[in-house]
């Protein structure tokens, strides 16, 4: 429901991608000519899913949060682009988008964005995620079994569906394009993240 797809990664993951999802566009560029033009292209951007936790993928990244910033668009982070943004988010650094921002992370991701360990974030998801939510003004999705969909403005819902074959690698990747397909349909934040975790 995405319509047009371009995915952003290493040269390594060209022909896998190409093979696997074929009407997706792949670059494997990275300069910052073409990087802007895939940022001003797009209607959604998503960043972080499959892109490794080098020097030169956080360097990557990191370019990538602070251009998507000075965009007047969606921006979800999930995986490693939550990893990038750890440091920013605890230091207040975290350049935030002029559209709307939704982070995606399970309680140890949760644990490096916030200081707090993953223990204590899940004695208290709910309250976590809209702690979180609003010092961050963005959509918190905190994952996990009842995962929490938190708001900026004080909305939150827990998801009672789901199983544990959710656990695994990639579901989450999985998530971030869902949720992202349903922006780019015109959802709001806080609806798109909710609508996809359920």
């Amino acid at each position: 429901g995405a319509g047009m797809v371009k995915i952003q990664t290493v040269e390594a993951n060209r022909i896998p991608l190409q093979i696997l999802l074929p009407e997706a566009m792949v670059c494997s560029r990275f300069d910052q000519e073409s990087n802007e033009q895939l940022l001003s292209w797009c209607d959604v951007i998503v960043i972080g899913p499959g892109l490794g936790t080098s020097v030169a993928s956080r360097e990557r990244e990191q370019w990538f949060l602070t251009a998507a910033a000075r965009e007047k668009k969606p921006l979800i982070l999930d995986a490693d682009g939550l990893n990038a943004a750890a440091d920013l988010l605890q230091t207040e650094k975290m350049p935030h988008p002029q559209g709307e921002l939704i982070l995606t992370p399970h309680p140890g991701e949760m644990a490096r964005l916030t200081g707090h360990s993953a223990a204590e974030i899940n004695a208290d998801r709910e309250g976590t995620a809209l702690r979180y939510a609003k010092a961050w003004n963005a959509v918190v999705v905190l994952k996990g079994a009842h995962t929490v969909i938190a708001g900026p403005d004080g909305r939150c819902a827990v998801n009672p569906t789901g199983n544990p074959g959710l656990s695994r690698g990639g579901s989450g990747d999985v998530l971030a394009g869902m949720t992202s397909a349903l922006l780019a349909c015109g959802l709001p934040a806080f609806e798109a993240a909710a609508c996809a975790v359920y």
